[in-house]
């Protein structure tokens, strides 16, 4: 069994050797208690599985594009103005990041097989990258905060359209455009600057409040929002369990009574199902998710 240690000042707990509340939450998760568990997840899933961050220096994101494109400000690539007046700047970065060609971590997979056990009420995730459907997650139990880059729509009119024929596009330089609006330009269905969150954002943070016994906060830091204000909207009696790098103490709904399990989170979430002896369902799971 891990052991702990309780930090009096934030009240978190981080993976070093020995304590009660940890021995608990494996308990109680092994035993099935938790019937309602609300899954908030960032970055780092995405990380793990090879994707750069956006903030990062000189790997993130924003690093690359100032790099590549001489960009001043690099978030301008996702500024919805600027896609409507140069579309290929956007295309050119779809043309570059493959998200093809990357696959789910095991955080990804011990979300899925939540699901499968059925005690998995919803999981929030500010990634687009769609790694979350292709491990077996719902899109039914899927709110991604920032879209993701699965579908493809017109931001004028909202009409879908097929994602993959975007990409065919963006591969061969060129750009596809709305059959109804004049001169509009079709983009993955991800929040650009200048445009609202999904209304599931907000229709399903009510299963927080209302639904969850469980909250289990993964591989983000919680300083972008309205990401960041989700966890206030559990319960004071719900479990907050947090894995990553580093505590997250400015939040203060998350610093006043959580379980922190730091390090790497697909490290901690392989010995989570261990400590559960999960393995063999686990594994029987992810093997029918990718074959």
């Amino acid at each position: 069994m891990w052991n702990f240690t309780r930090c009096k000042a934030c009240r978190s707990f981080s993976v070093v050797n020995g304590c009660s509340e940890g021995r608990e939450f494996i308990h109680n998760l092994k035993q099935g208690y938790y019937k309602q568990i609300s899954v908030l997840t960032g970055a780092g899933l995405s990380t793990n599985a090879g994707i750069p961050d956006y903030r990062s220096p000189d790997t993130g994101l924003y690093s690359i594009l100032e790099k590549e494109y001489g960009m001043k400000s690099p978030t301008d690539i996702f500024q919805l103005s600027i896609f409507y007046r140069n579309p290929q700047l956007f295309y050119g970065y779809l043309k570059k990041i493959n998200f093809d060609m990357f696959h789910p971590t095991l955080s990804h997979y011990f979300i899925g097989f939540l699901e499968t056990k059925g005690i998995l009420c919803v999981n929030f995730t500010q990634n687009i990258d769609g790694l979350e459907l292709r491990a077996g997650i719902s899109r039914e139990k899927l709110v991604t905060a920032h879209g993701d880059v699965t579908r493809a729509h017109c931001p004028s009119c909202d009409k879908e359209y097929d994602i993959e024929e975007l990409k065919r596009k963006a591969m061969n330089d060129q750009i596809m455009y709305c059959d109804t609006c004049p001169d509009v330009p079709i983009k993955p269905r991800i929040v650009f600057f200048g445009e609202m969150l999904p209304d599931e954002f907000h229709e399903k943070s009510s299963l927080l409040s209302e639904k969850s016994d469980c909250g289990l906060i993964i591989g983000t830091s919680l300083q972008v929002a309205p990401f960041n204000s989700l966890p206030i909207l559990f319960p004071t009696i719900t479990q907050l369990v947090v894995i990553n790098n580093e505590p997250l103490d400015h939040i203060p709904r998350i610093s006043a009574s959580s379980l922190y399990y730091k390090g790497n989170c697909d490290s901690i979430v392989q010995e989570i199902i261990k400590e559960c002896e999960w393995e063999k369902d686990f594994n029987d799971f992810r093997a029918s998710i990718d074959s």
